[in-house]
């Protein structure tokens, strides 16, 4: 083992522990004792894979661990990783215990480790991933196919752009040079014209785009409807979707695009009541979730139907059978 993964072992070790305490402090204060609020079965802490820092996952997941520790009483941490596929690879070995995937994902992991996913169950919705196609405006890209010859950035690789946009260009017959990064590195070289767009996949409003449009003036281009039916021609698993007018400020009209549904999702040894608890608490307190990501609007209750591509965890669907009024919620 590296001398850089002990080092990262050990502060996640710390992070844990401190998570821990941070809890039954607050479960003393309030009069609960930890032992009765969970029952033997559960583990001390439990490890979210998110994503790089600056993504919808990065804030989602520190808000879904402050809602473990207030709600459910137990120690969450978080971890950086490279997105989807690397959190399916922790999940699967059990580095990890809860992460955050598109449905894209775990079809191909089904796809090409059919046995890669048994130790793997969807918990709850999480929100739609949008593709978000950014250039400054001084840019004179006006359409997709305004992209051929030119350079991308896609984020890190193993991300849901990185994966996907080759694949979308490709549909498209672009062709294009791919630049993988964190979004800070990204979004400087993209102010600096290192690259001639951004190709973001994340919930929105995407905070990393949030925070580009403070410090310079971009704006996005769109995918018509004959480029989003090629598309979907060669990736099935995306489809179309709209941005909201008021999400991002620099937008005078709804933007539209293609995206993926993300779920978070655990192992399958999961305790029943502990993955029980985890969605009453997301389901009853979306407002702690709101503070952390607006993404977590879409954290709905009957958004579970968008799920075709992995099980449910078993103490996931006795919740929903007893909980009928909210498997009906929505739209």
């Amino acid at each position: 083992m590296s001398q850089q993964r002990q080092a990262f072992d050990a502060v996640r070790q710390a992070v844990c522990l401190l998570a821990v305490f941070a809890t039954t402090l607050a479960s003393i204060a309030s009069g609960i004792d930890p032992a009765r609020a969970q029952d033997g079965s559960w583990p001390d802490t439990l490890v979210i894979g998110t994503a790089l820092r600056g993504g919808t996952y990065d804030a989602y997941g520190r808000g879904l661990a402050a809602l473990l520790g207030d709600k459910v009483r137990i120690g969450a941490a978080t971890r950086e990783t490279n997105g989807p596929e690397e959190n399916l690879d922790l999940l699967r070995v059990g580095e990890i215990q809860i992460g955050f995937t598109t449905l894209g994902a775990a079809f191909r992991m089904l796809k090409q480790q059919p046995q890669g996913t048994d130790n793997i169950r969807a918990l709850a919705p999480m929100y739609e991933t949008a593709f978000h196609f950014v250039v400054a405006s001084q840019s004179p890209a006006k359409a997709i196919r305004d992209l051929e010859g030119k350079s991308i950035g896609v984020g890190p690789r193993g991300g849901t752009a990185a994966f996907y946009v080759p694949l979308m260009m490709k549909a498209l017959g672009i062709n294009a040079q791919f630049v993988e990064g964190d979004w800070e590195t990204l979004n400087n070289k993209l102010a600096s014209s290192s690259v001639d767009l951004l190709a973001v996949a994340g919930g929105t409003p995407f905070p990393a785009l949030l925070d580009l449009g403070r410090k310079q003036q971009i704006r996005f281009i769109p995918l018509n409807r004959d480029d989003a039916l090629k598309i979907q021609l060669q990736v099935p698993e995306i489809a179309r979707t709209r941005v909201p007018l008021g999400v991002y400020p620099w937008e005078q009209t709804v933007y539209p695009t293609m995206g993926l549904f993300n779920f978070i999702v655990v192992r399958s040894d999961l305790p029943d009541s502990l993955a029980a608890a985890v969605i009453e608490a997301l389901f009853s307190d979306n407002a702690t979730m709101l503070e952390f990501s607006p993404a977590a609007a879409e954290t709905l209750p009957s958004n579970y139907a968008r799920n075709s591509i992995l099980p449910f965890h078993s103490g996931v669907m006795r919740w929903y059978q007893h909980h009928p009024s909210f498997a009906d919620h929505g739209d």
